[in-house]
């Protein structure tokens, strides 16, 4: 899309494009959102962070991004802040609908302090959210001379509405935010085909793992089969526990393969992490007794509840749990611990085994983006990438620390004060 920028001002207010020059303080306003481009690479928490941040500097009651969906050809609003939020992102827009579509169409600026003479204005989106947009401040957002999105300020918390200087600023943050919005994008389109390429190098190795487990499968049912027409009840009891073994292993590993293949949102919500560990816990209670494993949890009391995605955080202790008892099956006395406490930003989740341990380069292939194995057959691969995956989602960090024959100790840290826009 190559358009001729034109200027859109419908204040009373001359041109911002010939009468306004950019002052100190407004240069330091882009410089650190500048800054705050470069905190994430998680990509909905880093823009949810810059539209918190547009929003206060700019003094306005929200601020939103609608990017453009080629599949569907509609503007979609991808990002809001503001008591509607959650209601505005389930609006999608016709490319030629209200002053966004005007923008997309015409690769101009709109600034309108009085809406009620804008006859590009379309009352839609505050018919359906029960809002009243009273001014408006719409830029395009560019990727050369690609209209990618729009950047909107809307209702600015003032007696004299919005001005040039606004105007001026808006589109110096529009611009930074095109950049954000395109560099995430490469970056997420890049991890999503590593991903992929990745899974696709493992697929024998994935295909032999999932033989072994079928050959047992097909044995224990042969078993079976033969037992039930005797009322053999004490064999089938035996076989069972391999059965029901290798049913939670494929179960795993097709939940784990999705999980690293596509892009995830964290369902963020309000959760007791000691609920978490304790559900663990009981999952494995009857495997931990019988092979002879100490299975336990100390969870330090004052911990209180915290804005996470429970499923997520869930699935990386079942993950870890599960390594540690593969790591445990030639180790006497035998242990498990879960350990969780908490500083003043984050909440820490140590599990530690006394197991076989990894080596350091072991450890380096794991943390990296390569599907690997210190398991050998016995493993895929995929169970740490995954957890490491998930926790990064969280803004979050994995570390690993281990000594071959001593044992390991995974350390998960989650980050206790995030609490997403959405949620009032």
């Amino acid at each position: 899309m190559n358009k001729k920028k034109v200027s859109a001002n419908t204040n009373d207010c001359n041109s911002s494009d010939s009468n306004y020059t950019m002052e100190h303080a407004d240069l330091m306003i882009i410089v650190k959102l500048c800054k705050l481009m470069n905190a994430s690479f998680n990509y909905d928490l880093l823009l949810q962070d810059i539209m918190n941040y547009c929003t206060d500097v700019m003094n306005v009651e929200g601020a939103s991004v609608l990017l453009y969906d080629e599949q569907s050809n509609k503007l979609i609003f991808h990002l809001a802040t503001g008591d509607k939020s959650e209601k505005i992102k389930k609006i999608f827009l016709d490319c030629d609908e209200g002053i966004a579509g005007w923008v997309f169409n015409n690769n101009a600026t709109i600034l309108s302090n009085n809406l009620d003479t804008d006859n590009r204005f379309c009352s839609r989106v505050d018919n359906a959210t029960g809002f009243k947009t009273k001014s408006i401040l719409a830029v395009p957002l560019l990727i050369g001379n690609k209209v990618i999105g729009i950047f909107e300020l809307v209702n600015k918390k003032s007696n004299t509405g919005f001005t040039d200087r606004d105007q001026y600023l808006s589109e110096g943050l529009a611009a930074q935010i095109a950049l954000a919005v395109e560099r995430l994008r490469l970056i997420h389109e890049n991890i999503a085909k590593s991903r992929l390429a990745t899974i696709g190098e493992t697929v024998a190795g994935l295909a032999h793992y999932i033989k072994n487990i079928l050959t047992g499968l097909e044995g224990g049912k042969t078993i079976i089969d033969k037992a039930l027409p005797k009322n053999n009840y004490d064999i089938v009891n035996s076989i069972w526990p391999i059965i029901h073994n290798g049913l939670n292993r494929i179960s795993t590993l097709t939940l784990n393969m999705l999980e690293f293949s596509k892009d995830r949102k964290p369902d963020y919500t309000l959760q007791s992490i000691e609920s978490v560990i304790t559900e663990v816990i009981q999952l494995y209670k009857n495997k931990a007794e019988f092979e002879h494993i100490t299975l336990k949890s100390i969870v330090d009391e004052t911990i209180t509840p915290f804005y996470f995605d429970k499923t997520g955080v869930f699935r990386c202790l079942l993950n870890l749990i599960s390594n540690s008892f593969d790591a445990l099956s030639k180790v006497e006395s035998p242990k498990i611990f879960i350990c969780a406490e908490q500083t003043e930003k984050d909440v820490i989740i140590e599990l530690t085994d006394n197991g076989c341990g990894m080596s350091e380069e072991s450890i380096k292939k794991i943390m990296m983006s390569t599907l690997f194995s210190s398991k050998g057959s016995r493993g895929t691969g995929l169970g740490l990438p995954v957890t490491r995956k998930i926790i990064q989602e969280h803004n979050g960090k994995l570390y690993i620390k281990s000594e071959l024959n001593k044992g390991t100790t995974f350390t998960m840290i989650l980050p206790k004060n995030f609490k997403p826009d959405y949620i009032e």
